[in-house]
């Protein structure tokens, strides 16, 4: 990962834990896999509030998805 979107990924888990929520990140090591380098929003306790496609497939949203739901809540 690149430092920038290090940056970037830290600044967004801080807004979140402010909100009231966390970040977490898909753990897959296989760029070919479908929810690789993915996000997904939890609240404090383990409750999935944005990011999961619902048809078992995990992980779906970019850092940019997450950025937006940020500035939409």
């Amino acid at each position: 990962m690149e430092n920038k979107e290090k940056v970037r990924e830290n600044r967004i888990r801080r807004k979140l834990i402010r909100m009231g929520y966390r970040l977490t990140k898909s753990r897959r090591r296989d760029p070919q896999a479908y929810d690789y380098g993915k996000y997904m929003i939890v609240d404090m306790n383990n409750f999935i509030v944005y990011g999961y496609s619902g048809t078992g497939n995990g992980f779906d949203s970019s850092i940019e998805d997450v950025e937006q739901w940020i500035a939409e809540n």
